[in-house]
């Protein structure tokens, strides 16, 4: 009778763990649910704002290149000026702003 009930609450006891198990496991499967959702809908709200970016900043960052090219071709022009006449007066940043100035 002893092991009787001894084996009973032993196996009350593997029960209620088998049950928080399965109520942890269900809370974790929704949050990675709910997770997986959320993400999905920020990638997607990331995809729609970088296509706006695109289509909306395209002229803007087109002339954002046009001076960052110009300004290296001019700075790699004013480096070499510079060595054959020893002036180290021009830098990239000030031929940017003299680029961004005109």
């Amino acid at each position: 009778m002893w092991f009787r009930d001894k084996r009973e609450k032993e196996q009350q006891r593997l029960c209620n763990i088998q049950r928080d198990d399965d109520a942890v496991h269900r809370r974790i499967m929704k949050c990675m649910r709910d997770y997986k959702s959320k993400e999905e809908t920020v990638l997607h709200l990331l995809d729609q704002y970088d296509q706006h970016m695109v289509v909306s900043a395209c002229p803007f960052s087109m002339e954002l290149c046009c001076i960052h090219g110009q300004s290296i071709s001019q700075a790699m022009s004013s480096k070499k000026q510079e060595e054959e006449e020893g002036n180290a007066r021009t830098t990239f940043e000030n031929v940017a702003t003299e680029i961004i100035n005109q």
